[in-house]
């Protein structure tokens, strides 16, 4: 029906006109071609969100509390630092400069503290740091980082 009634570069009044009567009641016609015009703008938003990303990982499909059970398997900490840089190292994905650049700072400021003060404290602070602020809300990372410890 959205194929044969609605077609998305049509303004309100176009669409509006076409009700299908013999399919859908007059009333309601207007409430699904709002629906699926913000059906659209959503796509759209989701689009250009997308393209906005800074340092897109590189694990694919699996999820980051799938990550967080890898890393504890190798025995390090699984915390935001780490699981960042683990996101953006392993598994397929383009070479992008700005994660490099950042994935080489990070690696190069965990040089430099010694091994007895890599506290997870040490870790939240050069993350935070390196990545931004503490932030209100939490971020992808930290989610996964707080189920992955119930």
């Amino acid at each position: 029906m959205k194929s044969t009634y609605f077609a998305p570069h049509q303004n309100g009044n176009e669409a509006l006109k076409k009700v299908p009567t013999d399919r859908i009641v007059a009333e309601e016609w207007p409430l699904l071609v709002q629906y699926w015009k913000e059906e659209k703008d959503i796509a759209w938003r989701n689009t250009n969100n997308s393209i906005k990303r800074k340092f897109p990982h590189r694990t694919g499909r699996k999820p980051f509390t799938a990550l967080v059970d890898e890393i504890k398997a190798t025995g390090k900490g699984a915390d935001n630092l780490e699981i960042w840089m683990s996101s953006r190292t392993n598994g397929r994905g383009g070479d992008d400069e700005m994660t490099d650049h950042i994935l080489a700072y990070l690696n190069n400021e965990l040089n430099k503290i010694p091994v007895d003060k890599r506290t997870p404290a040490a870790h939240e602070a050069l993350y935070r740091r390196a990545l931004g602020g503490k932030r209100n809300r939490k971020t992808t990372v930290d989610s996964a980082t707080s189920s992955a410890y119930p």
